[in-house]
């Protein structure tokens, strides 16, 4: 079905999703590499998801 995602731009996306996790929440996607930068899918404690992304210079 339809459905939106949020992408937030972060300095380190390894950092980002561990600190994610060390709040409580999950890493849904381990951060990787894609066309748009170095990215990690991951969701809140109330099951929010969001990505943080690292865009290629």
């Amino acid at each position: 079905g339809a459905h939106w995602l949020t992408y937030f731009e972060v300095a380190d996306p390894e950092a980002a999703a561990g600190r994610v996790a060390e709040l409580g929440g999950h890493v849904l996607k381990e951060p990787h590499d894609s066309p748009h930068g170095r990215m990690a899918t991951v969701a809140d404690p109330e099951g929010a998801v969001f990505s943080v992304l690292h865009t290629a210079p």
